[in-house]
């Protein structure tokens, strides 16, 4: 179940319709070489129940990375397009559904590890419905 609830929200990033927008887009976890002064690292949270066994329902979140100092309107922006991506969307995947709700954004300051960064959070609730 959290395998599938996981592959399934990131294959949402893989489609033409967030590619097209040129962000590098990495999965939590992951080292990115040379990720820039712009990327986004992506967290599938999968922590409640879903409509039936092999459901599972949870919270994605997404650390947005832009260059410090140049204030909050790149931050905004690329929420504004994950929005249009992911707010109240379905997505069908291998014979199942994820259903995402709305969303929200918290601006974090600078990265801790890196000073020249600026992170912000963007959080949306998501149900994963398995299918028997």
């Amino acid at each position: 179940m959290y395998s599938e609830a996981n592959r399934s929200v990131l294959a949402v990033f893989g489609s033409a319709a967030w590619t097209r927008n040129g962000i590098k887009t990495y999965p939590a976890n992951f080292l990115a070489k040379d990720a820039g002064e712009e990327f986004i690292k992506i967290s599938v949270i999968t922590s409640g129940p879903g409509l039936n066994l092999i459901s599972k329902s949870g919270m994605l979140i997404i650390d947005i990375y832009t260059p410090a100092g140049n204030g909050p309107s790149r931050p905004y922006s690329i929420s504004d397009e994950l929005d249009l991506l992911l707010k109240n969307k379905s997505y069908p995947y291998s014979g199942n559904v994820t259903q995402f709700s709305s969303s929200s954004l918290n601006l974090m300051g600078s990265d801790s590890a890196n000073r020249n960064l600026h992170r912000a959070q963007y959080t949306i609730p998501f149900k994963h419905n398995g299918v028997f």
